[in-house]
């Protein structure tokens, strides 16, 4: 951490990146253009009004349902991941979504 320059930082945070992602389905990838030695954290949020985003990884055949108020570490610059669906269970309704922040 003290080896980066802080212009690389998200002010007031360790981060060098975060991703806010809103009801989104991720392809499968691998994270990159952030720091590579570090652990990124996915926190979701929100109502809990759908079904599927697990948290997948193809390589090792295991898939996450990481939910709202959950936390996950992982490092996602080595592992292959990416979400399933989500269907939200009432689309009409403006507070039905899944939030996903990675930092």
């Amino acid at each position: 951490f003290k080896e980066i320059d802080k212009r690389f930082l998200v002010p007031e945070t360790v981060f060098t990146t975060i991703t806010v992602n809103k009801t989104f389905r991720t392809a499968a990838h691998r994270d990159a253009g952030d720091l590579n030695d570090g652990l990124s954290n996915l926190l979701v949020v929100g109502t809990g009004n759908y079904t599927g985003g697990y948290l997948i990884f193809p390589e090792y055949r295991v898939a996450v349902n990481v939910r709202p108020g959950d936390l996950l570490l992982v490092n996602n610059h080595e592992i292959i991941h990416g979400n399933t669906p989500i269907v939200l269970n009432n689309p009409d309704d403006p507070k039905s979504e899944r939030i996903s922040l990675v930092c």
